[in-house]
């Protein structure tokens, strides 16, 4: 199994659109598993999924399927 990099990167110039709750620049794919935000209530947290599907193997549709329910 592969260990994913350890790598940093400078974060610093990167924006979010609050109104969307988007990082901008980064992919975007709508799914079903979330909810509405409450009114007033912004993006406070950033998660970056780094994950292979299957283990160690990167690339190819099964992690937006994984995300989509449609595995």
């Amino acid at each position: 199994m592969l260990r994913p990099s350890s790598r940093r990167t400078d974060l610093a110039g990167t924006q979010v659109d609050v109104a969307a709750g988007r990082l901008l620049g980064a992919r975007f794919l709508e799914s079903p598993n979330r909810d509405a935000r409450p009114p007033g209530q912004v993006p406070e947290l950033v998660v970056v999924h780094g994950i292979s599907l299957p283990p160690g193997e990167f690339g190819g549709p099964w992690i937006d399927a994984l995300f989509t329910n449609t595995l």
